[in-house]
């Protein structure tokens, strides 16, 4: 998951360095389809097989701080903006109309400045209570639809080994199985605002629920 990623990574930026124009001042540009890659290839799964993932864009500044990031692009004589969350990722990319039509994406991110992004992010509320069959389904999703956009890369994608979950500091959380049995997760403090657990996916075996004393605010899958 983490050469798949990286190598997502490092594309975009490379295509991205090499076809855009140099616009310190101005910000830097490139089309969409540079910036959002592999988006017409994750449109191509099934959407029964993507019911639980979904695929993330990050346009990120070395030096910006994520809420003062912008980027927007035209279509159809129309300025649309891209509505970025704090970590600067799109979680609703554009439709594959839009995709096709490959218009130009503006940042106001100095070239040298700018860091792209694509990942297979879970797609499950984080709510104090999940279930362990949506958490199972999301990782066999997970692995069809990352080797399904990674190509002729699938056989260098390692399988997903769980998820790893933000949430409060001094939250706790356990597994809950059928048999009624349950199991305890360690939460690690990483900094006075933010904690987090990894739940391996061998763990969620026989599982009907995790529960989190608090909600956990960010996910992302393991590998």
């Amino acid at each position: 998951m983490k050469f798949f990623t990286r190598f997502l990574a490092v594309m975009a930026v490379a295509l991205s360095s090499i076809t855009a124009p140099a616009l310190a001042q101005e910000g830097a540009s490139a089309s969409m389809k540079q910036v959002m890659p592999y988006l017409d290839t994750y449109y191509k799964i099934p959407p029964s097989d993507r019911t639980l993932i979904e695929i993330v864009h990050r346009i990120k500044s070395k030096s910006l701080p994520e809420s003062q990031i912008e980027a927007w692009y035209e279509f159809e004589g129309k300025k649309v903006e891209l509505d970025l969350n704090d970590r600067g990722e799109l979680w609703q990319p554009p439709s594959l109309e839009t995709y096709e039509a490959n218009p130009r994406i503006y940042t106001n991110i100095a070239m040298g400045d700018i860091v792209l992004a694509t990942r297979i992010r879970p797609d499950i509320p984080m709510t104090t209570s999940m279930s362990g069959d949506d958490l199972r389904k999301c990782l066999v999703e997970a692995d069809r639809g990352i080797k399904k956009v990674s190509g002729w890369f699938a056989f260098l994608r390692p399988k997903v080994k769980g998820y790893h979950i933000e949430l409060k500091p001094k939250s706790t959380a356990e597994i809950i199985y059928a048999n009624g049995k349950t199991k305890k997760l360690k939460v690690t403090t990483m900094s006075p605002v933010n904690a987090s657990l990894f739940l391996d996916r061998d763990d969620l075996k026989g599982a009907t629920e995790v529960k989190f004393s608090n909600a956990p605010h960010h996910m992302r899958f393991e590998d």
